[in-house]
Protein backbone atom coordinates (compact mmCIF):
# COMPACT_ATOMS: atom_id res chain seq x y z
CA UNK A 1 0.00 0.00 0.00
CA UNK A 2 1.39 3.43 -1.00
CA UNK A 3 2.35 5.85 1.78
CA UNK A 4 -0.10 8.79 2.08
CA UNK A 5 1.06 12.05 0.58
CA UNK A 6 2.02 14.55 3.35
CA UNK A 7 0.12 17.41 1.76
CA UNK A 8 0.50 20.95 3.09
CA UNK A 9 -2.59 22.58 4.60
CA UNK A 10 -5.11 23.56 1.91
CA UNK A 11 -3.67 21.17 -0.71
CA UNK A 12 -5.39 18.17 -2.31
CA UNK A 13 -4.15 15.41 -4.63
CA UNK A 14 -5.74 13.18 -7.26
CA UNK A 15 -3.80 10.13 -8.38
CA UNK A 16 -4.29 8.25 -11.68
CA UNK A 17 -2.28 6.27 -14.20
CA UNK A 18 -1.62 9.54 -16.03
CA UNK A 19 0.04 11.09 -12.94
CA UNK A 20 -0.59 12.89 -9.71
CA UNK A 21 -2.55 16.19 -9.86
CA UNK A 22 -1.90 18.65 -6.97
CA UNK A 23 -4.00 21.74 -6.28
CA UNK A 24 -3.57 24.24 -3.51
CA UNK A 25 -2.61 27.79 -2.56
CA UNK A 26 0.56 29.44 -3.77
CA UNK A 27 3.64 28.12 -1.98
CA UNK A 28 6.88 29.84 -2.88
CA UNK A 29 9.05 27.16 -1.26
CA UNK A 30 7.20 24.14 -2.73
CA UNK A 31 7.11 25.17 -6.42
CA UNK A 32 10.85 24.77 -7.23
CA UNK A 33 10.89 21.45 -5.36
CA UNK A 34 8.06 20.14 -7.57
CA UNK A 35 9.84 21.26 -10.73
CA UNK A 36 13.01 19.42 -9.72
CA UNK A 37 11.17 16.07 -9.63
CA UNK A 38 9.60 16.64 -13.08
CA UNK A 39 6.39 18.37 -12.09
CA UNK A 40 4.73 20.72 -14.57
CA UNK A 41 2.22 23.52 -14.07
CA UNK A 42 -1.09 23.02 -15.85
CA UNK A 43 -2.14 26.57 -16.44
CA UNK A 44 -5.60 25.69 -17.77
CA UNK A 45 -6.39 23.34 -14.87
CA UNK A 46 -4.45 25.50 -12.39
CA UNK A 47 -2.73 22.49 -10.90
CA UNK A 48 0.59 20.72 -10.72
CA UNK A 49 1.00 17.49 -12.56
CA UNK A 50 3.59 15.05 -11.23
CA UNK A 51 4.58 11.88 -13.17
CA UNK A 52 3.17 8.78 -11.52
CA UNK A 53 6.63 7.24 -11.29
CA UNK A 54 7.82 10.20 -9.22
CA UNK A 55 5.44 9.42 -6.38
CA UNK A 56 8.22 8.40 -3.97
CA UNK A 57 10.10 11.60 -4.79
CA UNK A 58 6.90 13.58 -4.30
CA UNK A 59 6.44 12.05 -0.83
CA UNK A 60 10.01 13.10 0.06
CA UNK A 61 9.55 16.62 -1.39
CA UNK A 62 6.28 17.19 0.41
CA UNK A 63 7.79 15.94 3.67
CA UNK A 64 10.83 18.22 3.35
CA UNK A 65 8.60 21.16 2.48
CA UNK A 66 6.40 20.44 5.47
CA UNK A 67 9.42 20.30 7.78
CA UNK A 68 10.81 23.52 6.27
CA UNK A 69 7.50 25.24 6.77
CA UNK A 70 7.37 23.96 10.29
CA UNK A 71 10.89 25.25 10.96
CA UNK A 72 10.04 28.60 9.38
CA UNK A 73 6.91 28.93 11.49
CA UNK A 74 8.88 27.99 14.58
CA UNK A 75 11.49 30.63 13.75
CA UNK A 76 8.81 33.26 13.23
CA UNK A 77 7.14 32.24 16.49
CA UNK A 78 10.41 32.53 18.39
CA UNK A 79 11.12 35.90 16.80
CA UNK A 80 7.66 37.08 17.80
CA UNK A 81 8.23 35.80 21.33
CA UNK A 82 11.56 37.62 21.57
CA UNK A 83 9.92 40.83 20.38
CA UNK A 84 7.25 40.68 23.07
CA UNK A 85 9.78 39.50 25.63
CA UNK A 86 11.90 42.57 24.88
CA UNK A 87 8.95 44.81 25.69
CA UNK A 88 8.37 42.88 28.94
CA UNK A 89 12.02 43.19 29.97
CA UNK A 90 12.00 46.92 29.22
CA UNK A 91 8.88 47.38 31.35
CA UNK A 92 10.42 45.23 34.12
CA UNK A 93 13.40 47.61 34.27
CA UNK A 94 10.86 50.37 35.04
CA UNK A 95 9.17 48.27 37.71
CA UNK A 96 6.13 47.47 35.56
CA UNK A 97 4.54 44.32 34.17
CA UNK A 98 3.61 44.65 30.51
CA UNK A 99 0.35 42.71 30.55
CA UNK A 100 -0.19 42.79 26.80
CA UNK A 101 3.26 41.29 26.21
CA UNK A 102 2.66 38.68 28.90
CA UNK A 103 -0.62 37.67 27.26
CA UNK A 104 1.11 37.35 23.86
CA UNK A 105 3.90 35.21 25.32
CA UNK A 106 1.33 32.89 26.82
CA UNK A 107 -0.58 32.75 23.55
CA UNK A 108 2.63 31.79 21.73
CA UNK A 109 3.30 29.14 24.43
CA UNK A 110 6.66 30.53 25.57
CA UNK A 111 7.13 27.56 27.89
CA UNK A 112 8.06 25.54 24.78
CA UNK A 113 11.30 27.59 24.73
CA UNK A 114 13.16 27.00 27.96
CA UNK A 115 15.62 29.89 27.50
CA UNK A 116 12.89 32.38 26.64
CA UNK A 117 10.69 31.10 29.44
CA UNK A 118 13.60 31.60 31.88
CA UNK A 119 14.06 35.16 30.64
CA UNK A 120 10.34 35.80 31.13
CA UNK A 121 10.41 34.50 34.69
CA UNK A 122 13.52 36.56 35.44
CA UNK A 123 11.88 39.71 34.02
CA UNK A 124 8.72 39.13 36.05
CA UNK A 125 10.80 38.66 39.20
CA UNK A 126 12.71 41.90 38.50
CA UNK A 127 9.41 43.68 37.95
CA UNK A 128 8.07 42.27 41.22
CA UNK A 129 11.16 43.36 43.14
CA UNK A 130 11.17 46.80 41.49
CA UNK A 131 7.44 47.20 42.11
CA UNK A 132 7.86 46.19 45.75
CA UNK A 133 10.71 48.68 46.12
CA UNK A 134 8.64 51.39 44.44
CA UNK A 135 5.66 50.59 46.66
CA UNK A 136 7.89 50.70 49.73
CA UNK A 137 9.33 54.04 48.60
CA UNK A 138 5.85 55.43 47.98
CA UNK A 139 4.69 54.15 51.36
CA UNK A 140 7.70 55.71 53.06
CA UNK A 141 7.07 58.97 51.22
CA UNK A 142 3.39 58.87 52.17
CA UNK A 143 4.26 58.17 55.79
CA UNK A 144 6.76 61.03 55.74
CA UNK A 145 4.17 63.38 54.23
CA UNK A 146 1.59 62.35 56.81
CA UNK A 147 4.14 62.84 59.57
CA UNK A 148 4.97 66.27 58.19
CA UNK A 149 1.26 67.15 57.89
CA UNK A 150 0.68 65.95 61.46
CA UNK A 151 3.60 68.08 62.67
CA UNK A 152 2.26 71.09 60.77
CA UNK A 153 -1.24 70.54 62.17
CA UNK A 154 0.21 70.23 65.66
CA UNK A 155 2.23 73.40 65.16
CA UNK A 156 -0.87 75.23 63.93
CA UNK A 157 -2.84 73.94 66.92
CA UNK A 158 -0.08 75.05 69.29
CA UNK A 159 0.12 78.47 67.65
CA UNK A 160 -3.68 78.81 67.75
CA UNK A 161 -3.77 77.76 71.41
CA UNK A 162 -0.99 80.25 72.18
CA UNK A 163 -2.79 82.94 70.22
CA UNK A 164 -6.02 82.28 72.11
CA UNK A 165 -4.17 82.18 75.43
CA UNK A 166 -2.66 85.59 74.67
CA UNK A 167 -5.89 87.30 73.61
CA UNK A 168 -7.95 89.52 75.88
CA UNK A 169 -11.56 90.60 75.40
CA UNK A 170 -12.38 94.30 75.82
CA UNK A 171 -15.40 96.49 75.15
CA UNK A 172 -14.75 98.60 72.06
CA UNK A 173 -14.93 101.71 74.23
CA UNK A 174 -11.77 100.71 76.12
CA UNK A 175 -10.06 98.53 73.52
CA UNK A 176 -6.31 99.18 73.90
CA UNK A 177 -4.61 100.34 70.67
CA UNK A 178 -2.03 98.33 68.79
CA UNK A 179 1.33 98.76 70.48
CA UNK A 180 -0.14 99.34 73.93
CA UNK A 181 1.69 97.60 76.79
CA UNK A 182 -0.58 96.39 79.56
CA UNK A 183 -0.72 94.15 82.58
CA UNK A 184 -3.02 91.13 82.58
CA UNK A 185 -2.95 89.13 85.81
CA UNK A 186 0.74 88.26 86.27
CA UNK A 187 1.65 88.91 82.62
CA UNK A 188 2.85 91.99 80.80
CA UNK A 189 1.53 91.98 77.23
CA UNK A 190 1.90 94.07 74.09
CA UNK A 191 -1.11 94.42 71.78
CA UNK A 192 -0.32 93.29 68.24
CA UNK A 193 -3.76 93.38 66.63
CA UNK A 194 -7.52 93.26 67.03
CA UNK A 195 -10.14 90.71 66.11
CA UNK A 196 -13.55 91.39 64.62
CA UNK A 197 -16.09 93.00 66.90
CA UNK A 198 -19.04 91.05 68.28
CA UNK A 199 -21.69 91.36 70.98
CA UNK A 200 -20.40 90.54 74.46
CA UNK A 201 -22.66 87.89 76.01
CA UNK A 202 -23.68 87.51 79.63
CA UNK A 203 -21.17 84.78 80.32
CA UNK A 204 -18.18 86.83 79.17
CA UNK A 205 -17.33 88.35 82.60
CA UNK A 206 -17.01 84.94 84.23
CA UNK A 207 -14.75 83.73 81.41
CA UNK A 208 -12.73 86.80 80.45
CA UNK A 209 -12.77 88.93 83.58
CA UNK A 210 -14.80 91.24 85.74
CA UNK A 211 -13.75 94.25 83.64
CA UNK A 212 -16.59 93.21 81.32
CA UNK A 213 -19.27 93.58 83.97
CA UNK A 214 -21.83 96.10 82.83
CA UNK A 215 -20.78 95.72 79.18
CA UNK A 216 -22.97 92.70 78.44
CA UNK A 217 -24.81 93.38 75.19
CA UNK A 218 -22.23 95.94 74.08
CA UNK A 219 -19.84 95.28 71.25
CA UNK A 220 -16.35 94.11 72.05
CA UNK A 221 -13.31 92.67 70.36
CA UNK A 222 -10.26 90.61 71.20
CA UNK A 223 -6.90 92.29 71.58
CA UNK A 224 -4.32 89.79 70.34
CA UNK A 225 -1.14 90.15 72.36
CA UNK A 226 2.36 88.84 72.78
CA UNK A 227 4.68 88.82 75.76
CA UNK A 228 6.20 92.26 76.21
CA UNK A 229 9.94 92.69 75.72
CA UNK A 230 12.26 93.70 78.56
CA UNK A 231 12.45 97.23 77.12
CA UNK A 232 8.65 97.47 76.93
CA UNK A 233 8.30 96.22 80.50
CA UNK A 234 10.88 98.73 81.72
CA UNK A 235 9.04 101.58 79.96
CA UNK A 236 5.73 100.41 81.45
CA UNK A 237 7.20 100.24 84.95
CA UNK A 238 8.60 103.73 84.51
CA UNK A 239 5.17 105.05 83.48
CA UNK A 240 3.52 103.19 86.36
CA UNK A 241 6.02 104.61 88.85
CA UNK A 242 5.37 108.10 87.50
CA UNK A 243 1.62 107.54 87.78
CA UNK A 244 1.97 106.32 91.36
CA UNK A 245 4.10 109.33 92.22
CA UNK A 246 1.59 111.66 90.57
CA UNK A 247 -1.27 109.97 92.43
CA UNK A 248 0.60 110.39 95.69
CA UNK A 249 1.21 114.06 94.96
CA UNK A 250 -2.48 114.49 94.18
CA UNK A 251 -3.46 112.67 97.36
CA UNK A 252 -1.07 114.76 99.43
CA UNK A 253 -2.43 117.90 97.84
CA UNK A 254 -6.03 116.87 98.50
CA UNK A 255 -5.12 116.21 102.13
CA UNK A 256 -3.42 119.63 102.33
CA UNK A 257 -6.49 121.35 100.84
CA UNK A 258 -8.73 119.56 103.36
CA UNK A 259 -6.43 120.70 106.18
CA UNK A 260 -6.54 124.33 104.98
CA UNK A 261 -10.33 124.26 104.61
CA UNK A 262 -10.75 122.65 108.05
CA UNK A 263 -8.60 125.35 109.60
CA UNK A 264 -10.59 128.07 107.82
CA UNK A 265 -13.86 126.67 109.12
CA UNK A 266 -12.46 126.36 112.62
CA UNK A 267 -11.31 129.98 112.66
CA UNK A 268 -14.63 130.92 111.02
CA UNK A 269 -13.83 134.49 110.03
CA UNK A 270 -16.34 135.32 107.30
CA UNK A 271 -15.52 138.26 105.07
CA UNK A 272 -17.88 141.25 105.36
CA UNK A 273 -20.93 141.14 103.15
CA UNK A 274 -20.37 142.71 99.78
CA UNK A 275 -16.65 142.07 99.87
CA UNK A 276 -14.65 141.82 96.71
CA UNK A 277 -12.33 138.82 96.47
CA UNK A 278 -8.84 140.11 95.78
CA UNK A 279 -6.85 138.91 92.79
CA UNK A 280 -3.85 137.66 94.75
CA UNK A 281 -2.23 134.26 94.13
CA UNK A 282 -4.67 131.44 93.41
CA UNK A 283 -3.28 128.22 94.94
CA UNK A 284 -6.41 126.11 94.61
CA UNK A 285 -9.39 126.51 92.30
CA UNK A 286 -12.19 124.05 91.53
CA UNK A 287 -14.89 126.60 90.72
CA UNK A 288 -17.11 125.66 87.76
CA UNK A 289 -19.78 127.15 85.54
CA UNK A 290 -22.56 125.59 87.62
CA UNK A 291 -21.77 127.70 90.70
CA UNK A 292 -19.98 125.03 92.72
CA UNK A 293 -16.39 124.34 93.69
CA UNK A 294 -13.99 126.31 95.86
CA UNK A 295 -11.06 128.69 95.61
CA UNK A 296 -8.11 129.42 97.93
CA UNK A 297 -6.31 132.70 97.34
CA UNK A 298 -3.33 134.28 99.09
CA UNK A 299 -3.93 138.04 98.94
CA UNK A 300 -1.12 140.52 98.54
CA UNK A 301 -1.53 141.54 102.23
CA UNK A 302 -0.86 137.92 103.27
CA UNK A 303 -4.43 137.06 104.15
CA UNK A 304 -5.79 133.71 103.04
CA UNK A 305 -9.16 133.86 101.31
CA UNK A 306 -11.31 130.75 101.03
CA UNK A 307 -14.32 131.07 98.72
CA UNK A 308 -16.95 128.33 98.64
CA UNK A 309 -19.14 128.34 95.53
CA UNK A 310 -22.78 128.87 96.42
CA UNK A 311 -24.38 129.83 93.14
CA UNK A 312 -25.91 126.59 91.96
CA UNK A 313 -29.65 126.05 91.63
CA UNK A 314 -30.98 125.08 95.04
CA UNK A 315 -28.24 126.86 97.00
CA UNK A 316 -29.18 129.48 99.62
CA UNK A 317 -27.93 132.56 97.82
CA UNK A 318 -28.85 134.74 100.81
CA UNK A 319 -25.76 133.45 102.59
CA UNK A 320 -23.43 134.80 99.90
CA UNK A 321 -21.11 137.57 101.06
CA UNK A 322 -19.30 137.73 97.68
CA UNK A 323 -20.74 137.26 94.21
CA UNK A 324 -21.72 133.60 93.74
CA UNK A 325 -20.19 132.32 96.96
CA UNK A 326 -19.34 132.49 100.64
CA UNK A 327 -15.90 133.85 101.51
CA UNK A 328 -13.68 133.62 104.61
CA UNK A 329 -10.67 135.83 105.20
CA UNK A 330 -8.00 134.47 107.58
CA UNK A 331 -4.78 136.19 108.64
CA UNK A 332 -3.19 133.25 110.46
CA UNK A 333 0.58 132.78 109.65
CA UNK A 334 0.38 128.98 110.00
CA UNK A 335 -2.56 128.88 107.59
CA UNK A 336 -0.65 131.14 105.23
CA UNK A 337 2.23 128.64 105.19
CA UNK A 338 -0.11 125.70 104.51
CA UNK A 339 -1.83 127.57 101.69
CA UNK A 340 1.51 128.53 100.16
CA UNK A 341 2.55 124.84 100.15
CA UNK A 342 -0.37 124.09 97.82
CA UNK A 343 1.26 126.18 95.12
CA UNK A 344 4.40 124.09 95.42
CA UNK A 345 2.42 120.87 95.06
CA UNK A 346 0.76 122.15 91.91
CA UNK A 347 2.67 124.95 90.21
CA UNK A 348 -0.25 125.76 87.90
CA UNK A 349 -2.32 126.77 90.88
CA UNK A 350 -5.39 124.72 89.87
CA UNK A 351 -6.63 121.76 91.96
Amino acid sequence: MDKPLPLPPGWSATESAAGIMLTGPYNEDLQPRLRRIGGTWDRAGRRWVIPADKRASLVRVLGNASRAETNSAAGARRAELERWLGYIEQAAAEGRVYDRGLDECRRLVIRDYADLDARLKSALERARVARAAANAAREAERAQREQQWAAERHQRDVEMAQRRAMRRLYPLSVLPPVGAVLRSASQVLTVEGHGKSFVIDEGAPSVHGSHLLGHEGSRGAYAYCRAATAEEIAALEEREAAAVAAAQVAADRRAAVVAVVDTVRQLDNLAPAGSVVPAGRVVHDTRNAYGGGETIIIADDGAVWYVQGNGADGDDWSRNNVPGGIAWRITDPALHARAASLAQMQPTGRG
